[in-house]
């Protein structure tokens, strides 16, 4: 049996959301699988083999730890992108805010993950995406060690 992770048990719990899947139509990746600095976008879905046009996606980043008493609590970063404009970017976050707000999931790596609305940061252009229009959601993740 394989080992499960909270990246991967929430990518999964995303994608799995039909109205999410009608919005992000490149579907939610592991953050680790996109381009990081200026490289290009060779590695993140287009619409059809001969497209280069970029298709609206999430991508999923690692949580970073914080321990507060007897809970263990993870920031975790849920990053939109679409080619132009927040017209799909604004109603996928609100989706993603509906499904995601006080779920809990469980995984090997963290027991049970309780999900809850962090803070929202910020709109931004990811030149590293050809400047696609981006947005940082960020959820904190409570779990007990």
């Amino acid at each position: 049996m394989t080992a499960t992770t909270l990246r991967g048990e929430l990518k999964d719990y995303l994608n799995d959301d039909a109205t999410l899947g009608e919005l992000l139509t490149g579907g939610v990746l592991d953050a680790t699988d996109l381009p990081q600095g200026n490289y290009g976008i060779s590695n993140v879905p287009h619409e059809g083999r001969s497209s280069s046009r970029l298709p609206s996606f999430a991508g999923v980043a690692a949580p970073r730890r914080k321990i507060i008493g007897q809970t263990e609590r993870r920031n975790l970063e849920i990053y939109l992108y679409q080619a132009l404009g927040y017209d799909i970017i604004d109603p996928a976050r609100r989706r993603i805010k509906a499904i995601l707000n006080r779920v809990q999931l469980p995984a090997d790596d963290a027991g049970i993950g309780m999900f809850s609305l962090g803070t929202r940061t910020r709109r931004f252009y990811a030149e590293e995406l050809g400047g696609a229009s981006g947005y940082l959601c960020r959820y904190y993740v409570d779990y007990t060690i």
